[in-house]
């Protein structure tokens, strides 16, 4: 089990939460987010006036809206002949041949699958909680993310950490010492969210995103992932290679449309030129729906709770 003083990390008390663990035991994952902001009952609008809600005006893209559409791979080369007219490649697409680069996500869920059946229930606040990172440099920094939904917008935090660092900042044992203090809360965010929910690590997805995006008055960022895997594990540590990796059954190129404040006109005549449909598409929740028939999920947690609880 997760360390049960979670409420004072490296001697601070989390200002985020006015209540105690034992009472936030079992609680869905909604209702949880709304305990955790000292709230009785869900008040959608005053959720972002908390502190480490509202995200930092530096994260571009933090704040946004997304569109997600299964596109094949012919659509998706002529949508990025239209997308280029008006976006130019991400900092990260020319450090690869093919302007495609790998990511790679850690996904935790509890044992009763709290946000995966958000998800599949596609309820209008959820959230996701994940670690992500870019390769198996053991030096390279991963990034532990929640990711949020509210009302249709999405809000992303994240905060960086060391790979060999994973472990002790789940049991709550310490904060890295270079953390900033936005990467403090939401340390302690997730610490205390995995530890209310005894969220454990689930699966890995992996996959290859070839992204564009522009800095107009809203901020736009078109993105196609392909190339899908996923990788069950049972332990807090990061991976993206490997043995027993299996790719997604898919045969479809997902597209993510992602916006901060309004639509622009010529992604409206996008989506009506190509006649795009939006469909939900979470790459977790096809990752468990691949493992849970295989039996791979349950022995998974119990295997955790004997390693690690």
């Amino acid at each position: 089990m997760f360390m049960v003083g979670l409420w004072v990390i490296n001697n601070q008390k989390m200002d985020t939460a006015k209540t105690n663990t034992a009472s936030t035991q079992n609680l869905s994952p909604v209702r949880l987010e709304t305990v955790a902001r000292g709230k009785s009952a869900p008040n959608k609008t005053e959720f972002f006036k908390k502190p480490g809600v509202q995200p930092q005006p530096h994260m571009m893209l933090a704040k946004r809206y997304e569109l997600k559409y299964r596109i094949p791979e012919s659509l998706a080369q002529k949508i990025k002949g239209y997308v280029t007219a008006f976006l130019g490649p991400d900092p990260y697409f020319r450090r690869w041949p093919d302007g495609q680069y790998p990511i790679c996500s850690l996904y935790f869920d509890s044992s009763r699958f709290d946000l995966y059946r958000e998800t599949e229930l596609d309820k209008c606040n959820r959230f996701k909680l994940r670690i992500r990172g870019y390769d198996d440099n053991p030096e390279s920094l991963i990034f532990f993310e929640i990711k949020r939904k509210f009302n249709g917008i999405i809000y992303k935090s994240r905060a960086k950490a060391g790979k060999s660092q994973i472990a002790e900042i789940l049991k709550g044992h310490f904060l890295p010492a270079q953390a900033t203090e936005a990467d403090r809360t939401t340390l302690k965010q997730f610490i205390h969210y995995a530890h209310c929910l005894s969220a454990r690590p689930i699966a890995f997805v992996r996959y290859k995103r070839e992204a564009y995006e522009g800095q107009a008055d809203t901020k736009v960022r078109v993105t196609f992932d392909r190339e899908l895997c996923y990788l069950s594990t049972d332990k807090p540590v990061f991976r993206m290679y490997g043995q027993g990796w299996k790719k997604m059954p898919i045969d479809f190129v997902v597209l993510e449309i992602k916006f901060t404040e309004y639509f622009p006109a010529w992604l409206v005549d996008m989506t009506r030129t190509f006649k795009l449909n939006r469909q939900s598409m979470s790459k977790y929740g096809c990752t468990v729906r691949q493992l849970a028939p295989a039996g791979f999920i349950i022995p998974a947690l119990q295997q955790y709770e004997a390693n690690y609880g």
